[in-house]
């Protein structure tokens, strides 16, 4: 199980990519508007600079969104593999009817839980 101490950096890059990208947006509408109202519009340099912009602010975002959801594939495979998933359904016990007519319970590991075991 990780500790607070080696979550705490994990959550301040998401939240430093998320801000990142919210300044970008604020940087780039900012310079934009203020090109738009101060340029001449009889060449195609405002129209030209816009687009480049538009589409880097667009591939920022798409290369967060994708980050996040490997980040996101990545614990979630984490958590099948090694069952600290907190909603994890409980595991499927098997009762066997023994010789003497008692009830006995047999725990089934799963092939998975197995193989990480080694065995």
């Amino acid at each position: 199980m990780s500790t607070p101490d080696e979550i705490q950096p994990q959550a301040d890059e998401r939240y430093r990519r998320r801000s990142l990208f919210v300044y970008h947006i604020i940087i780039a509408s900012v310079c934009l508007t203020v090109m738009w109202l101060t340029a001449s519009h009889i060449d195609a340099l405002p129209e030209a600079i816009t687009t480049f912009w538009i589409g880097l602010v667009l591939i920022h975002g798409a290369r967060i969104f994708m980050s996040e959801r490997s980040e996101r594939a990545i614990e979630r495979t984490w958590q099948r593999y090694y069952g600290d998933l907190p909603y994890e359904k409980p595991k499927r016990d098997m009762l066997h009817l023994t010789d003497d007519g008692e009830l006995e319970v047999i725990e089934e590991e799963t092939q998975d839980r197995r193989m990480m075991r080694g065995g």
